[in-house]
């Protein structure tokens, strides 16, 4: 689990003016340019797959006998078509943060350890059904991590962390910048190397799995 504030996002200049209503379409973006909500939504996909798949790299090394049969399957549910979409036809979108995200992600998933070990899949979840992802991302529903957990059980186990700053501004460097082959490969090992901090508050009851929600 994780969550992002107006304070988070601005600590780490990432491009926002400021959030709106969560009822409204578009959030606002810097220079009062919009910022599609889709766009949002494929960004929180990024980071769930880089936090669940993340601590997968040490399978480069693993006895294929070891690994399970078929690989290793990630699931993304999002309530966006579009953004769910966009993991496997993303180089259809005329829109260009869209493709350079898209690409990063697969940059990302291809390496260090081979492409076949783990396959990333994403589905629709209805909105009606995805209670559990809203209460964690609308500050109004909860505000801590307490309150989440009491309105729904199922997210007592899950882990909880804190996004690094270092992550944050590569996301913000592709919604304003034409990225170069080298920043690719230099941002890539970032994604590999740089280190996901728990929460300190119940984050020794919460380690052990590799599960998160947004």
């Amino acid at each position: 689990m994780w969550r992002l504030s107006i304070s988070d996002v601005q600590s780490c200049s990432f491009p926002i003016f400021g959030l709106l209503s969560t009822h409204n379409y578009f959030e606002s973006f810097a220079e009062h340019r919009p910022i599609h909500i889709n766009l949002l939504e494929f960004v929180a996909i990024f980071l769930d797959l880089w936090i669940v798949i993340r601590p997968l790299a040490h399978l480069n090394h693993t006895v294929p006998s070891e690994t399970p049969h078929g690989g290793l399957r990630s699931l993304a549910l999002a309530d966006i078509t579009s953004a769910v979409s966009w993991l496997q036809h993303a180089t259809r979108t005329q829109h260009p943060v869209i493709r350079c995200l898209a690409r990063f992600l697969t940059a990302f998933l291809s390496s260090p350890f081979p492409a076949q070990l783990a396959r990333v899949q994403g589905r629709h979840l209805a909105g009606k059904l995805n209670v559990k992802a809203d209460v964690l991302s609308r500050f109004e529903l909860a505000s801590s991590w307490e309150s989440a957990m009491q309105q729904h059980s199922v997210l007592a186990p899950l882990p909880t962390y804190q996004l690094p700053c270092e992550i944050l501004l590569l996301l913000a460097y592709l919604a304003e910048h034409e990225p170069t082959e080298a920043w690719f490969d230099s941002a890539t090992t970032t994604l590999w190397t740089v280190e996901l901090p728990p929460f300190g508050t119940g984050s020794s009851r919460l380690q052990g799995t590799q599960t998160s929600l947004l």
